[in-house]
């Protein structure tokens, strides 16, 4: 059992040293760094992500409609996130909150239909603002 939880905590290590590492990458740092002081903090991986939806038109009809948030869930999921859907009343828009924080907002029809999300430059937005709400 003991040796369970120190590779673990091994494991921990390795994940949060290859973030660290990708993010001097992405900064184009040297992707070697020896005594960071860098104060970076990641978000964790099995962050809860709330996404507040509202109604939109489509056909004359206004509903509460998830099929532009599919692409935009799976992102969030394919991330680690646990990803939990809240209707609101607010026509057209979408907000995503984290930590009760408002971390990202759009309209909701800037979406893609039925998408998985891999194409959608807003759901990639979306994702890099989780990433960063840390």
């Amino acid at each position: 059992m003991g040796s369970e939880l120190a590779q673990n905590l091994i494991d921990k290590d390795r994940r949060i040293y290859s973030l660290h590492l990708r993010r001097h990458t992405e900064e184009n740092t040297p992707s070697i760094v020896v005594n960071c002081n860098c104060t970076a903090a990641v978000m964790p991986s099995n962050a809860k992500v709330l996404i507040h939806y509202g109604p939109y038109e489509a056909c004359g009809i206004v509903i509460h409609r998830e099929a532009r948030l599919e692409g935009l869930k799976y992102v969030m999921t394919q991330d680690g996130h646990t990803v939990e859907l809240v209707s609101m009343d607010d026509w057209n828009r979408i907000e995503i909150w984290v930590n009760g924080e408002l971390i990202f907002q759009c309209d909701i029809r800037d979406l893609d239909y039925g998408g998985d999300g891999d194409l959608d430059e807003k759901c990639h937005e979306a994702l890099a603002a989780v990433r960063k709400a840390y």
